[in-house]
């Protein structure tokens, strides 16, 4: 209880923790590369940052966090500089979220498998490849970026 001499609630406590996590994820700046390029570093950097952070990508879903907040204005930006109005940034700024919580919700899954029982997941499919969990994330996320210039950079 000695916490809530410092912090009111517990809801408070978890924006601060939250918050100190998704700092430390970085928008690169407009002269470091592309669009796509740039895009690529931040979720890249999201997915190592929220790797070692099990259970804090559940917690964006709530709304309210500064850091997310601020993250989410960087992939706008990212997106207005590729081109894609609005409009269609935000669409695509769902389609990357849904693709980026999804992924690291598999990756934190697929940590917690030990490698003994076979599973329905990511993991147990990708075990039978010659793929790491490293490259079927860019395989996907190649796919969601060339599907998004192919439906609406027109």
């Amino acid at each position: 209880m000695t916490i809530y001499n410092y912090v009111p609630s517990k809801e408070a406590l978890r924006e601060l923790v939250v918050n100190h996590i998704l700092r430390e994820i970085r928008v690169p700046g407009a002269d470091e590369g592309t669009w796509e390029d740039r895009l690529r570093q931040l979720e890249r950097d999201a997915r190592r940052v929220l790797s070692r952070h099990p259970g804090v990508s559940a917690q964006l879903r709530d709304g309210g966090i500064a850091e997310g907040a601020r993250l989410a204005e960087g992939v706008l930006a990212i997106l207005a500089d590729g081109g894609f109005s609005s409009e269609a940034a935000i669409l695509c700024f769902a389609t990357i979220y849904t693709f980026m919580t999804g992924q690291i919700d598999l990756d934190g899954m697929a940590a917690a498998i030990d490698g003994d029982s076979p599973r329905a997941s990511l993991e147990g499919v990708a075990h039978f490849t010659q793929f790491t969990r490293d490259e079927l994330f860019e395989f996907g996320f190649d796919a969601i970026i060339e599907g998004l210039k192919l439906k609406l950079l027109k």
